[in-house]
């Protein structure tokens, strides 16, 4: 299990861009994923095969709804200003995972749609998973989205942040959904200020910034993918080469990439084993993490501890047994767990317009993308069908 609750198995989940397919083979570097955009296997119960129907951006069992179509209205009720029967007008709030497909999946009912995303590009999470050796096709899966919105004509606004100052704004759609995603969750550890300390997303932003000696809390697959990262070397294999990777390998560990500055990491996590989850890539017929993998670049894992605090020189934990020991550091990043991000909730409240909450911005425990995807699009039907 992961190191607190909220933590995703991973940034990126098998499938990075829709219904997953089990029997699709992956190889080493983990591409293939983001290119297989036109048919998958739904994963869902009745596991219908899901195929993007060419020009449209609608999935095969997805009906279309023309401009000036009846379409029953939310049961909520219509405010002031909405058409009944007519295509509407919807805003969804966050541009990742989840709410690139509810944008999708409401243009493709035939409504209009305006994404706001407060950050200044689309992807959520991708953004991170993009930057791990043998993931950058998360990219590309963005990348493809982001065309596919732009072919159903969603206006996209990039660095914008919505809140209780635009309610007069939302007031103007017919509904909403709230696709926020994820914030990380910060552990009370006296002492922090004391020390170089980053979240897992400023990590990934500024690896640059990070000193010799890196403490990394919480050996999900997070701080797994962190840690590939920062050693430069992809965590991804094949499942063939599964038990061929158990283990240390023999010899001193492989030198950084050149360019890349060198670091001693040492991943810290409450619970027994580190990557005790299918790793940094979940689902049948898909690559896992292996945590060998980092043993063998030089990776120290300390598990079955409390955080104590944290000193000038690093950081203090307490084994069962009740020995204290100290991690020198010269940085920390946490990667122990997520919460909900849902900051503009109270303003899409005010504006009393239905909405729907998916994906992290609903639950952050559990999260995946295969998951928020779902919500996102069985959501957009609910509020456009």
């Amino acid at each position: 299990m992961n190191d607190a609750p909220g933590t995703p198995d991973s940034i990126g989940p098998a499938d990075p861009v829709g219904p997953t397919s089990p029997t699709s083979p992956v190889g080493p570097t983990g591409r293939g994923r983001a290119d297989r955009l036109t048919t998958r296997r739904a994963a869902t119960p009745d596991h219908r095969a899901t195929a993007v129907r060419a020009g449209t951006g609608r999935y095969e069992h997805e009906p279309s709804v023309p401009t000036g179509r009846s379409v029953a209205t939310p049961s909520t009720g219509a405010g002031p200003g909405r058409t009944r029967g007519r295509a509407r007008s919807y805003a969804v709030l966050g541009g990742g995972p989840a709410g690139l497909e509810a944008a999708r999946a409401l243009a493709a009912l035939g409504h209009r749609v305006d994404l706001f995303e407060a950050r200044d590009e689309l992807g959520g999470q991708f953004r991170l998973a993009r930057q791990v050796p043998g993931k950058e096709d998360f990219g590309a899966a963005v990348r493809s989205r982001a065309a596919r919105l732009d072919h159903l004509g969603v206006r996209v606004h990039l660095g914008r942040r919505l809140g209780l100052g635009d309610v007069a704004l939302l007031r103007r759609f017919d509904g909403a959904v709230l696709a926020t995603g994820v914030q990380p969750r910060l552990p009370d550890i006296p002492g922090w200020p004391l020390l170089h300390t980053l979240t897992y997303p400023e990590a990934f932003a500024q690896p640059q910034t990070l000193g010799e000696r890196v403490v990394l809390l919480g050996s999900g697959g997070i701080a797994l993918d962190l840690a590939h990262l920062l050693t430069g070397h992809s965590g991804l294999v094949a499942t063939g080469q599964r038990l061929a990777a158990r283990g240390p390998r023999e010899g001193a560990p492989p030198p950084a990439p050149p360019g890349r500055r060198p670091h001693r990491l040492t991943l810290v996590r409450r619970g027994p084993r580190a990557g005790a989850v299918p790793g940094a890539v979940s689902g049948a017929g898909t690559p896992w993490t292996v945590p060998a993998r980092l043993r063998a670049c030089g990776v120290e894992t300390v598990t079955g501890v409390s955080y104590r605090e944290i000193t000038r020189e690093g950081v203090v934990v307490r084994a069962a047994d009740g020995a204290e020991r100290l991690i020198p550091a010269d940085s920390v990043v946490f990667a122990t767990g997520q919460e909900s991000e849902r900051a503009a909730e109270p303003a899409l409240r005010a504006a009393g317009i239905p909405y729907a909450t998916v994906g992290g911005a609903r639950d952050a425990d559990g999260l995946t993308a295969a998951r928020a995807t779902g919500e996102a699009r069985r959501a957009a039907h609910r509020l456009g069908a």
